[in-house]
């Protein structure tokens, strides 16, 4: 009989690797597999759940921040990775992944990004103005300097004024803005509309020069630098607006603030008191206090009810 090739200990170790390696075989080939699964179910491109901004479907791991991308890098396999977008503004979240159904007329890619996290945020505080301190709260801001800028549509800015947004105040366009530039560009304005530099507040071809001189008159001549206190008055320029605001708001403040300073002058036979008891006033205060409180009163609006004599608004 033929002695065999190999002693019994070595070949039943030789037959155990090769049972292993069968194994291992198999075990790469259902990786493989899972692998060409994620890829179909997470092909490039896609927003990974491991970067905060993922599709909601199978968890990822911590991402890895390389130079340019995100990485996402699924437990399945280390061999397949996925990149996500660089920053905010390169891909837009599904409205499903909020549960939020973007409307159909909204194209501004910023407010078709943060339209899902503005309803959620406004459904848990009142309103949906969503603070610095992440990108949401970056792309509000981007929302406040289009809408000045006007570069959102009439249908999108009246869906965030619906909303209870806050736009940017005149004061953040004062502060911000370049007073030189805005000069020129208003002695620029009163050459084509001789108006006497009655410019709109809400004037379309350049909204932030609008809001920029309504705050100049608001502030007054002592309310601002010297400097350019005198810049304005070389210039002829009109401290008093001749325009009359058309806002529900002001028609029901104008009066009241007229009312309010002759009743505690003693020029009216009622008091203060009174004119605050009235049901129309006592409404229209009590809903400025609750939009104060929600967040949604421009702090322009906050200055006029402060200016109401004898009137504690907020209490």
């Amino acid at each position: 009989r033929q002695a065999p090739l190999f002693p019994p200990r070595v070949a039943s170790a030789r037959a155990g690797r090769k049972a292993f390696s069968t194994a291992s075989i198999s075990i790469a080939a259902l990786l493989l597999i899972g692998s060409i699964d994620a890829a179909v179910a997470y092909s490039p491109g896609k927003l990974l759940s491991g970067c905060r901004r993922c599709i909601p479907a199978r968890p990822c791991r911590p991402p890895l921040v390389g130079s340019a991308h995100t990485t996402c890098v699924h437990p399945m396999s280390s061999r397949w990775s996925y990149l996500c977008a660089k920053s905010s503004a390169e891909e837009m979240p599904s409205p499903s992944e909020h549960g939020v159904e973007i409307p159909a007329f909204v194209t501004s890619p910023v407010l078709q990004q943060v339209y899902p996290a503005m309803v959620t945020f406004a459904a848990q505080y009142g309103h949906p103005n969503i603070p610095l301190g992440n990108a949401d709260g970056r792309r509000c801001k981007t929302l406040r300097r289009l809408a000045f800028q006007n570069k959102l549509s009439e249908d999108e800015v009246n869906l965030l004024e619906e909303m209870g947004f806050r736009f940017r105040s005149f004061e953040e366009v004062y502060d911000e803005a370049d007073f030189d530039e805005c000069l020129a560009r208003l002695i620029e304005y009163e050459k084509v509309h001789k108006t006497g530099y009655q410019i709109p507040k809400k004037y379309s071809p350049d909204p932030e020069l609008g809001a920029w001189v309504t705050l100049i008159r608001r502030l007054g001549p002592e309310g601002i630098d010297l400097e350019r206190r005198d810049k304005l008055n070389g210039i002829g320029f009109a401290w008093v607006s001749t325009r009359k605001c058309g806002s529900s708001f002001m028609k029901m403040y104008r009066p009241l603030l007229v009312r309010l300073g002759q009743a505690a002058a003693g020029e009216m036979g009622e008091s203060v008191e009174d004119i605050q008891a009235e049901e129309d006033v006592a409404r229209w205060l009590q809903a400025q206090k609750e939009a104060f409180e929600n967040g949604n009163l421009s702090e322009s609006r906050v200055g006029y009810l402060d200016e109401l004599t004898g009137v504690e608004w907020r209490q």
